[in-house]
């Protein structure tokens, strides 16, 4: 089963930002082993993971440019083990 790897969700940047696109990427998993909580891990972790690249790390301009606080970022990275 292929999905979209932007999983439907809506992506806003701040004004002066580059804007954010979804990716036309797609994931790769096989529907038996493909559980939805696995899958929403699996979306968080490459979207961050693109964004902390585009904004060289920096954790702030990331989280915004994700449309989350830099709280919520920082509480994502240590859940999925990014940090």
């Amino acid at each position: 089963m292929r999905l979209p790897a932007h999983g439907g969700h809506r992506l806003t940047a701040t004004p002066g930002s580059a804007a954010v696109e979804p990716r036309e990427a797609v994931l790769d998993i096989d529907p038996a082993s493909a559980a939805l909580p696995s899958y929403i891990e699996q979306l968080e972790r490459a979207a961050i993971q693109k964004a902390l690249e585009e904004n060289r790390w920096n954790k702030t301009k990331t989280a915004a440019q994700l449309g989350i606080t830099f709280r919520a970022l920082r509480y994502k990275l240590k859940k999925l083990g990014m940090e």
